[in-house]
């Protein structure tokens, strides 16, 4: 028999934050506690094929997102910033770059701009004195998913139960990140460094429960495990692995013999 599963979805991912250098395992706890997940909305269908009595084997596509929030602390030391007199308004101008440091890689920052970032008297200043500040971030990242599985079944008319797993490939077709600060700083440019073009591979396992609403239409819940294979980002300090749970539900159709 073949079936057809079209379901909505909501799902949670995880930053799972390696240490993979020596001096660097205080990185994944202060990293992981500023970057919270958010749950997101998703959808996707799901071809299947009866193998035998007891087994079903299925290929799908859906649409994912994960949303990770959080508070990164910055700094601008004083030997960063320079000032110099815009000619077209003969303001003094103080021009100053850094970069903030995430799991998902760097993001330089840079300002220009009339208002000073130490908030006291500049000149009076020492060259290690330093501007810190906290600034909030939002990344939101979209992904397909295309899933193979194998599923072991066992028919209880009306109810039917499935238990199962497999592998998926995950092309990422969108990145966002977005920058907020407080008002007592001058305004940043942000120049975001993590790119994420390629596909990444994951493992899922989950359960399923079918109930019965006519002879070819189920309705079907399915929670699910996902945990990445390859990582999102790596650097010779650490190793990000996302893993996550989603809700599948929806309708199961099956096609005439």
């Amino acid at each position: 028999d073949w079936y057809l599963y079209v379901y909505g979805m909501a799902s949670y991912t995880h930053r799972r934050v390696v240490a993979i250098a020596e001096g660097s395992e205080a990185l994944p706890a202060r990293l992981d506690k500023v970057e919270n997940g958010l749950i997101t909305p998703g959808a996707g269908l799901q071809v299947s094929r009866d193998l035998g009595n007891s087994f079903r084997l299925s290929l799908g596509l859906d649409y994912n997102q994960w949303v990770q929030e959080g508070t990164y602390p910055a700094s601008v030391s004083i030997g960063e910033v320079e000032l110099v007199n815009n000619p077209g308004t003969q303001i003094q101008e103080y021009n100053f770059e850094s970069e903030i440091f995430s799991s998902l890689g760097s993001s330089a920052f840079s300002s220009t701009s009339a208002e000073n970032p130490f908030n006291v008297g500049f000149e009076t200043l020492s060259p290690s004195d330093q501007a810190t500040f906290e600034i909030d971030a939002r990344r939101r990242v979209s992904y397909l998913s295309i899933p193979l599985s194998l599923e072991y079944v066992y028919h209880a008319y009306p109810f039917t139960f499935a238990i199962g797993g497999g592998i998926s490939i995950n092309p990422v077709i969108g990145n966002v990140m977005e920058y907020s600060v407080p008002d007592s700083i001058p305004d940043l440019n942000f120049n975001d460094d993590g790119e994420f073009n390629k596909a990444y591979f994951a493992f899922h396992g989950g359960i399923a429960v079918e109930y019965s609403l006519s002879e070819r239409i189920s309705v079907r819940l399915n929670p699910v495990y996902r945990g990445w294979m390859t990582p999102i980002f790596d650097n010779e300090a650490i190793r990000t692995m996302p893993f996550g749970v989603a809700l599948r539900a929806g309708l199961v159709y099956q096609f005439e013999k």
